[in-house]
């Protein structure tokens, strides 16, 4: 069986650990089936700075049966049926949605419910595709996906490990070794206290492939920073034009202005991660000597005469090059000089008899 890769190409994007965050801005639904609020959506992702912007192909048919009932977190009054059947994406948005989002620079990513919609979306040359959480465990789907031989960003939330680990081998046993994983909190929103972030570095030793989050918390920035500072890879928000706009995923969607400060706030996270090798940066340069610490004489000191703790100390140089090391100090009290010295002279090696 293949193993699956450390880094994924998406588009030209590498996703991996030695990549910047591929950074999903996920617009969902919230189009509320207005075409131009789509272009709209992807306009402000792709001002945001965000990687890719990803929609929602579901079809209520084979989601749910129609006497399927509430969905009580959503609050709603409507079926959860007819919630979505109210929210399908004409198959003939597709084409104008991926075309808009390439000219705009962004990847196109739509997430997919079922064989039908995977073959519209594959016929439409997308770059790789989504898995949502509630698909993850779906394996006729899972296989029928990895046969179209592109990437796989697969979300994670109300999934067991055991259950990931058969889902997993069913891609990879379709030859598909092109999987991205995504921690995430199935709920809408998530509570911040259920993030668990840590699971991501659990998936990476896990599958030892790229993992990210997909976050569904209020807050922009809290998730998405942690998550960046724990090594995720990719990472996912669902953002909109408006809180107050009607339907379930507005209410805890971003901004435009939150999307754009959660895309900064990862990418500075991230910059801010650096390399684990411990250096003098660039940065420090100047510092290095201007503030490191030689030995001085705090008062002048005759030939022949004793340094001691009197007449030296251990002071930071400034413009002075650093000379001795403070480690230098114990051995240099007691020795005689071999020339006058002024006061505040920094201390030479051929100042004094060894």
């Amino acid at each position: 069986m293949v193993s699956l890769r450390k880094e994924v190409k998406v588009g030209n994007h590498v996703i991996g650990d030695n990549s910047p965050c591929f950074i999903i801005a996920e617009a969902g639904g919230n189009h509320n089936l207005i075409f131009e609020q789509a272009l709209k959506l992807i306009d402000i992702a792709s001002d945001a700075g965000a990687t890719a912007v990803k929609f929602s192909l579901s079809r209520a048919e084979t989601q749910y049966p129609p006497n399927a009932g509430y969905a009580r977190y959503l609050g709603a009054e409507t079926p959860i049926y007819e919630i979505i059947k109210k929210r399908e994406v004409p198959f003939d948005w597709i084409p104008d949605l991926v075309r808009y989002s390439r000219d705009k620079k962004l990847i196109f990513l739509c997430s997919s419910f079922d064989e039908k919609t995977t073959d519209v979306l594959a016929e439409n040359d997308i770059e790789a595709f989504k898995v949502a959480s509630y698909e993850a465990t779906h394996q006729p789907l899972l296989k029928h996906i990895a046969r179209k031989g592109k990437p796989i960003i697969m979300s994670t939330g109300v999934t067991s490990l055991d259950e990931l680990r058969e889902s997993v081998e069913i891609i990879m046993k379709e030859g598909n070794n092109q999987l991205i994983l995504m921690h995430c909190v199935g709920a809408y929103p998530a509570p911040i206290e259920d993030s668990n972030l840590r699971v991501i570095e659990t998936l990476k030793k896990e599958f030892g492939c790229p993992v990210g989050i997909s976050d569904h918390s209020r807050n922009p920035v809290i998730v998405p920073i942690c998550a960046a500072a724990l090594g995720a890879n990719i990472m996912e928000k669902h953002f909109t034009i408006s809180k107050l706009l009607p339907g379930p995923d507005h209410p805890f969607a971003l901004e435009p202005q939150e999307l754009k400060m959660m895309v900064e706030s990862v990418q500075m996270a991230k910059k801010a991660l650096g390399s684990p090798e411990k250096v003098i940066t660039p940065s420090e340069r100047e510092l290095y000597s201007f503030a490191r610490r030689s030995i001085f004489t705090t008062c002048s000191v005759k030939k022949g005469e004793r340094l001691t703790a009197a007449n030296t100390a251990v002071l930071r140089c400034g413009q002075h090059k650093p000379v001795l090391k403070p480690k230098e100090y114990d051995r240099l009290i007691g020795s005689k000089v071999k020339k006058n010295l002024k006061a505040y002279e920094i201390i030479r090696e051929e100042d004094f008899e060894k």
